[in-house]
């Protein structure tokens, strides 16, 4: 995610500007969903090809993997609807480290 937050920081109002585009958009925000879950895909089949797994892995890969995933689009949504005044590289720290902390109390 580093070139990621690095473009935003450096062209801020371009990197914004693109993101709530494809946030806003039903048909961007559909491919860039797919894209994501292919990512989700491909590392969830590299964690779970590791030697010495079991046939569970394949399961908890996915999770993890997917969850993953979830925690960086719900830190890059937060960034556009904040328009951008917080830094992208804290708010995706601060969805993965919600992420690790497990669920919320109900």
């Amino acid at each position: 995610m580093d070139p990621l937050v690095e473009w935003a920081e450096r062209d801020r109002r371009r990197a914004l500007a693109l993101m709530r585009l494809i946030f806003e958009s039903d048909s961007l925000r559909a491919g860039y969903l797919d894209r994501v879950d292919r990512w989700s895909a491909s590392l969830a089949s590299v964690m779970s090809a590791r030697p010495g797994l079991d046939a569970s892995a394949s399961l908890d890969a996915t999770v993890v993997a997917t969850a993953g995933m979830g925690a960086y689009v719900a830190g890059a949504r937060a960034w556009v609807s904040r328009e951008g005044k917080d830094s992208l590289g804290l708010l995706f720290d601060q969805a993965f480290v919600a992420l690790e902390a497990g669920p919320m109390p109900v």
